[in-house]
């Protein structure tokens, strides 16, 4: 009961400080062209740490935004996004080490400060940092109980940096792939916090591993004066 108490505190807390981070970016935006945005798209997914590879899982990703303009190339704003996680091992390396099929679903609530940079009209490179809500953890390990709650092995928090580039492919609308990778391991205790290859060398833990595809689309547009 007292962890789950704690979880709440620390919900509270992030959602304060966020929508303080918004209204900081408001404010500071006030001289500034700002323009609302939508996003719907699709992760491909995998945990790093879970000795498989490959972006084999699937989630749904989608939310909405803002972009409050600096100049006439750089602009910064939050998003606020349901982004669904996870790994799944694939036919070929169920075969290849004998494995039962293991399906991972992590759901986050994500909310990423972007900024972005325009190299030219309709083409932009994009960079930021995320800091994301732990929503459910399921674990399916094929057997014959399916997914089973398994939140208690990861940690409430994930903190991720990202990068990733956005093309104009229709007016406002906006084509958009980046990559997000977890800072710190994601996962609190279990048998799996041990030590696996991964992209950046062999540590323990699982760490959020992303491939993220959506289009944007621009709602409308403002101007904020003094």
């Amino acid at each position: 009961m007292r962890s789950k108490f704690t979880s709440m505190n620390r919900l509270l807390i992030f959602c304060t400080c966020t929508l303080g981070l918004m209204f900081a970016n408001i404010e500071m935006a006030k001289a500034q062209r700002f323009t609302g945005k939508i996003i719907a798209g699709l992760n491909g997914s995998q945990l790093d740490g879970d000795g498989f590879g490959g972006y084999n899982q699937a989630g749904l990703l989608a939310g909405f935004g803002a972009d409050f303009q600096i100049d006439d190339h750089w602009s910064v704003g939050p998003e606020f996004l349901y982004s669904g996680k996870g790994s799944r091992t694939t036919l070929e390396q169920m075969e290849q080490l004998g494995l039962n099929r293991i399906i991972y679903r992590v759901n986050y609530v994500d909310i990423p400060i972007i900024i972005s940079y325009k190299v030219r009209d309709g083409f932009r490179g994009l960079a930021g940092l995320s800091v994301n809500y732990l929503l459910n953890a399921k674990i399916d390990g094929g057997g014959n109980l399916g997914f089973i709650d398994s939140r208690y092995l990861f940690e409430d928090f994930d903190y991720q940096v990202l990068a990733g580039l956005e093309y104009e492919v229709f007016d406002n609308v906006w084509l958009q792939g980046r990559l997000s990778y977890s800072m710190i391991s994601t996962n609190k205790i279990g048998p799996n916090n041990v030590n696996f290859p991964s992209a950046f060398g062999a540590r323990g833990g699982f760490y959020n591993n992303l491939l993220q595809f959506s289009l944007r689309f621009d709602l409308m547009r403002g101007e904020k004066t003094e």
